[in-house]
């Protein structure tokens, strides 16, 4: 706490110190640490995985929804729980209330019901007993922790919600709780320790100050209520640790965290200050237990979660968690504060103790109780005796737990003696029998080495009033278990387990927390423990320990007396080819006695000689390459000889040595670089030389190996391992692997066993890879280069995400260019002086190729391509009644030679002879029934066309009736592959023979909807906008027709004006309305309307449809003075920002251009401002004729378009329907 600081929960949020986003808070970045970055790794930290506490198993009666009493016991802890009956079968709860036998797991893992009712039916014949779930879980990879003594200060924490407040316990009860007289942590851990070591509370401002509670603090969410899942997730956070990183930094104000980092290595070390959070609500290690509810734990934060409190750490060292208050909510059996039990078990966590039951669901015999309630790391920190809650008087820990921490020294026996031992509850007494020359080795993360007994008194007094039975406890203790929490879960071959004086095994079983018969001479009155009783005294090998332990009183007491002894047999343990001893890893040495040993039956001689007197040891290659023995050390002349095979008389020799130089007196063996094959099993044979008559030679034996891998293929830069393809996997091994000269260090690492791959783009992407599955810490870097020391880094990575344990590496989305190549380095984390890591390697890559940019629409200044009055593009002639003309487009007017799809043409007819009409299609495919423009005898009618471009890059031109001039000038092109599909015209709309809407005119002010997807090659869904020729035929009256997206108002404007009698075409380029339907509406009288479609643009496309607006209207002063355009004259037209248009990015715009009322026959150019007036028309009109005609236009400087009217006085007016981005 600094100095003068007082901030209260709600001025800690404001300042930023916790961050709430709805639901749960996320980890806020703390300010920069003096004592460098935050904590990333569990590497080299003495932290510990979840550690959930164990359940309450005591028989509980549940009731089913009629009424129907069950006896049930909850079976697990904290990481992986369930209910089963009382004779093992998993029993699940239904959503409906209802308990069924369990029928296996979904696929989330969980147990699913069975249909089956408890109570009332049998289950399923073949129903496997005692399933669990199968729960993800976080682990990390531990280890040894200090031994803990004198005084160490704890820190309670006490955290409520919004929604939850203190069930009803006080701080000053929770201080009484953890550091009062009686039933309180401290006294258990003072009695535990033979008061060497004292739980004392920390400094602290909060309520009463120095009682080591602070709170109740409010943290400002809701109660997470993760039970016992600890990986749950909300918002993309860990709730557990969420929950603990908020809680500590609340307590910040009251606490000076700085002043308990007594190393000043800036990381808060448990035995510097325990913490402890105090979560309102329940406890859900209570069987049946209310919610809202944590289960508790210890457990450590890291990466962001980790807060800094005063420029120190706290929190990625440990921590413990439990919920306020037991309650069983279906009896309300208990209803009380939280008792000791549970926390005295996880605080046993935070000193380095690991669980001491099976937490492994499945083995050989699923979910026992491991050594139940005979110690507090088992089912003993539910304690309880008569007038207590359950977990009042959790037992003492087990001998050997205290001698882990050094409070307990056993005094070893060999010879037979007779012992005293007192109350373990009153004293620090204990006995080991047999040696354990490398003292209590076993911890987290790494393997022992010794197999021993361990004898001690326990009476039910003080903390082990609540024991099951008393009497003598003989513990076989195998440290060479693994370093992890399983260590208790084999129940053939434990780290700590409790040789039951009665013989029956009980808690190998579920459900079974010890009895009466456990301890000797017990119920059963056992006075004899050797290697021929039951128990027995044999190690787990089945050798025998030459232990032994005789009673003559058959009763409990305070101290009681036994004989004891632990003589070593005959002949050791490797004697056996069958027994052999397993040699670990790449190097090392044992050391061992031949003292005893025996030649078997079958057994070869060894380097020639008789021998006599061998021991045996066993060596898996890890890969391939070189092994070396050597026997040097040993105290006698040595015979060696390596094998291959599984039975001692039919092996197949693979290397001896008797002397390895005997010429200058070395009389021991020495095997060197002999060639073994990765994954192969190898047997070692150590024999004593024979010589005559004499027995082959013993004494102390010494073995030592070493191996030396073959370098992988790939150790090398230029010789990296070629990947080829989108995606794969490889597999491989960094065994032998070296550092280069020159190489760089991989992800900040300085490595050392490096392997290289190479892999060449395909084209430009994103690149991810991982070396997931890899057997070893991993460490990644992707390159570009030609020489390993001229490299340019182009990513890394150390640990994908070491908060789970998962110390291998990932590189994701790494940006690539095509056919650039990319070299990929896997090399191993070093650390200190050792070695860089190495073993199985496996490497994946995935690549997802840039999509190519869509190819855009290009206008361009209109170009004439086709007139027949002056043989441009064709033949100077008119074009006769169903004559073609063949029009090429490409490579000509500004649209290119190849890559074209489609071309926006304007298309005139002038001088026809009679009424007809113009198709225009792609060259090389049928003539569709379809029409683009309709014209009259001597009338000049202009149409916007957009075509796609046929073979060779021609379309045509069909004249249906009379002789007619063709006039066509390009206004822009459509790429292949644009956004625009063109199609082959197609009719989607006739009122004349009821195709796409009743047959019949359509009456003046009302509208016809059409269906244009689907139809006609535009597909069903996707589709923005469609392009339709629409034409009116046979109107009754003069008035206009507006086309726009169906379910919007229809806008005022028009797209084809019509006189009565009149046949007059339009395109149209019209956005679809979300139904997939376009609207048609005629003003006036009655009137025939038609329409064809050309082509279409996907949602999302370049084009972007509008609803039709009006720019320009000279006749009311709209985008241009109100007055009539004198022949000759321009009007300069603003597009850019109106209508719906944007102000910047525009290349194009989609303009329904009308002139109304000229006073004489001309035409119309519309072209982008800035730029020279083509030789080209948009519309042809005579005089007093209004003619409208689709224009699409580039738009020039500043964002306007020009038209030009060339003769006589009129009045335009220019709508907008669409626009298409700047290329």
């Amino acid at each position: 706490m600094q100095a003068r600081r007082v901030i209260t929960i709600g001025a800690a949020l404001a300042a930023g110190l916790l961050s709430v986003p709805i639901g749960l808070p996320a980890a806020a970045a703390p300010p920069p640490s003096p004592h460098g970055p935050r904590p990333q790794s569990v590497r080299n930290l003495p932290v510990a995985d979840v550690r959930g506490a164990p359940v309450d198993t005591s028989p509980r009666v549940l009731t089913q929804p009629d009424g129907t009493a069950l006896t049930v016991r909850a079976v697990g802890d904290g990481v992986s729980h369930g209910v089963e009956t009382l004779d093992g079968y998993a029993v699940v709860q239904t959503p409906t209330g209802r308990w069924e036998y369990a029928a296996g797991r979904a696929a989330n893992g969980k147990l699913k019901p069975s249909g089956k009712v408890v109570g009332r039916d049998r289950p399923a014949v073949g129903t496997a007993k005692h399933q669990r779930d199968v729960a993800a879980t976080p682990t990390t990879t531990l280890v040894p922790a200090a031994l803990n003594t004198g005084t160490q200060r704890t820190l309670v924490i006490l955290v409520q919600f919004t929604n939850q407040a203190s069930v009803g316990s006080t701080p000053a009860q929770w201080s009484g709780k953890y550091f009062g007289p009686g039933n309180s942590v401290r006294s258990y851990y003072q009695q535990a320790s033979g008061n060497q070591l004292d739980f004392a509370p920390a400094a602290e401002s909060s309520g009463t100050p120095n009682d080591g509670v602070v709170g109740w603090l409010t943290l400002p969410y809701a109660h997470p209520n993760f039970g016992g899942n600890f990986g749950a997730v909300v918002n993309g956070l860990l709730v557990e640790k969420q929950l603990t990183r908020d809680a500590i930094l609340a307590a910040d104000p009251y606490v000076n965290f700085a002043s308990y980092d007594t190393n000043g290595d800036g990381n808060l070390q448990p035995s510097e200050l325990h913490l402890t959070v105090i979560v309102a609500g329940y406890e859900s290690s209570v069987f049946n237990s209310c919610g809202p509810s944590v289960w508790g734990h210890k457990s450590n934060l890291y990466g962001s979660y980790t807060p800094m409190v005063d420029n120190v750490w706290a929190g990625n060292l440990g921590y413990t968690q439990f919920g306020e208050w037991h309650r069983t909510c279906s009896t309300a059996t208990w209803n009380n504060m939280a008792t000791i039990g549970i926390m005295a078990h996880e605080i046993g966590h935070d000193l380095g103790w690991p669980d001491l039951y099976d937490t492994v669901p499945g083995g050989n015999n699923p979910d026992s109780s491991g050594i139940g309630a005979w110690s507090v790391m088992s089912g003993g920190s539910w304690g309880t005796v008569p007038g207590q809650n359950i977990g009042d008087s959790p037992v003492l820990p087990d001998a050997w737990s205290r001698s882990f921490q050094g409070w307990v020294t056993p005094t070893p026996v060999g010879a037979s003696t007779t012992v005293m031992l007192r109350s373990a509850s009153t004293s620090l007494d204990a006995v080991r029998l047999r040696d354990n020359p490398n003292g209590v080795d076993w911890a987290y993360g790494a393997s022992g080495s010794g197999e021993y007994f361990l004898v001690e008194n326990r009476q039910r007094t003080g903390f082990d009033a609540a024991l099951p039975g008393c009497g003598l406890l003989v513990w076989h203790v195998d440290e060479t278990r693994p370093g992890d929490n399983s260590a208790n879960s084999d129940e053939l071959r434990r780290l700590v387990d409790l040789e039951q004086a009665d013989g029956l095994k009980q808690l190998d079983a579920p459900g079974q927390d010890g009895d009466s018969g456990d301890p000797f001479p017990g119920s059963t009155h056992n006075l004899a423990f050797t290697g021929a009783t039951n128990p027995d005294s044999n190690l787990y090998s089945g050798a025998g320990s030459g232990v032994s332990m005789s009673l003559t009183n058959q009763a409990c007491a305070p101290s009681m007396s036994a004989t004891v002894a632990a003589v070593v047999g005959t002949a050791p343990e490797n004697d056996g080819f069958a027994t052999a001893q397993v040699l670990p890893g790449s190097s090392g040495n044992v050391t061992g006695t031949s003292v005893g040993a025996t030649k078997e039956s079958g057994e070869p001689d060894h380097a020639g000689n008789p021998g006599g007197a061998s021991v045996w040891y066993s060596w898996t290659a890890p890969t391939s390459g070189k092994l070396t023995l050597s026997s040097a050390g040993s105290s006698f002349d040595t015979l060696m000889g390596v094998y291959q095979g599984s039975t001692v008389s039919a092996l197949t020799e693979r290397g001896s040595n008797d002397d390895e130089n005997h010429a200058s007196g070395v009389v021991t063996s020495r095997i060197a670089d002999l060639a073994v094959t990765g994954g192969q099993v190898y047997r070692i044979a150590v024999d004593g030389f024979k010589d005559g008559v004499a027995a082959a030679e013993a004494g102390t034996v010494k073995v030592a190996w070493s191996f030396a891998a073959t370098p992988p293929a790939n150790d090398a830069f230029a010789a990296a391992q070629v990947w080829s393809g989108s995606s794969g996997s490889v597999t491989g091994t960094s065994l032998g692997a070296t550092k280069e000269s020159g190489e760089p260090d991989h992800a900040g690492n300085p490595g050392g066993a490096s392997v290289w791959y190479s892999w060449t783009a395909p084209s430009s992407g994103k690149l991810t890879l991982s070396s997931a599955g890899s057997s070893f810490d991993t460490l990644m870097g992707v390159y570009q280069g030609t020489s390993v020391s001229a490299l340019t880094l182009r990513a890394s990575n150390d640990d994908e995400d070491n908060a789970g344990g998962l110390y291998t590496s990932k590189v994701t989305d790494l940006a690539v260019t095509g056919g650039q190549a990319y070299r990929i380095a896997v090399d191993g984390y070093q650390e200190g002086a050792a070695a860089a890591e190495a073993g199985a390697v496996k490497v994946a890559w995935s690549f997802a190729a840039t999509p190519p940019e869509p190819s855009h629409f290009t206008p361009l200044t209109p170009a004439r391509l086709l007139d027949t009055r002056s043989g441009v593009g064709a033949p100077k002639a008119a074009v006769a009644a169903g004559g073609t003309v063949s029009l090429k487009v490409a490579g000509l007017g500004g649209v290119p030679a190849t890559g074209v799809g489609a071309v926006v043409l304007n298309v005139t007819v002038a001088q026809p002879s009679a009424a007809g009409f113009v198709t225009v299609w792609p060259a090389g495919e049928g003539r569709p029934v379809t029409s683009n423009l309709n014209f009259v005898k001597a009338r000049t009618v202009p149409n916007l066309v957009v075509v796609k471009v046929g073979a060779g890059g021609f379309v045509d031109l069909y004249n249906s009736s009379g002789s007619t001039q063709l006039i066509a000038d390009v206004m822009g092109w459509f790429p292949e592959g644009s956004d625009f599909t063109g199609v082959s015209p197609t009719r989607l709309l006739d009122t004349r023979s009821g195709n796409g809407t009743p047959q019949g005119p359509v009456p003046g002010g009302q509208a016809v909807s059409v269906d244009v997807t689907g139809r006609g090659g535009v597909p069903a869904t996707g589709v923005g906008a469609v392009v339709l020729n629409v034409t009116v035929t046979g109107p009754t009256t003069s008035g206009y027709v507006t086309v726009w997206p169906h379910v919007q108002s229809r806008p005022a404007t028009s797209n084809l004006n019509f006189s009565p009698g009149q046949t007059v075409p339009n395109l149209v380029i019209v956005k679809v309305g979300p139904d997939g339907l376009v609207d048609l509406f005629n003003s006036a009288g009655q009137t025939h309307l038609l329409a064809d479609v050309m082509g279409w643009f996907p949602d999302g496309s370049e084009f972007t449809g509008l609803t039709p607006a009006r720019l320009l209207d000279t006749r009311s002063g709209v985008g241009a003075p109100k007055a009539a355009v004198a022949a000759g004259g321009t009007v300069s037209l603003k597009v850019a920002g109106l209508g719906g248009v944007p102000a910047t990015g525009v290349g194009a715009v989609v303009l329904n251009v009308t002139v109304a009322q000229p006073s004489a026959a001309g035409f119309v150019t519309v072209w982008p401002a800035g730029e020279g007036r083509p030789v080209t028309s948009n519309l042809n009109f005579v005089k007093a004729q209004t003619v409208p005609n689709l224009v699409v236009v580039k738009v020039g400087a500043g964002g306007f378009v020009d038209l030009y009217n060339s003769s006589g006085s009129t009045q335009l007016i220019a709508d907008v329907m669409g626009w298409f981005p700047t290329p």
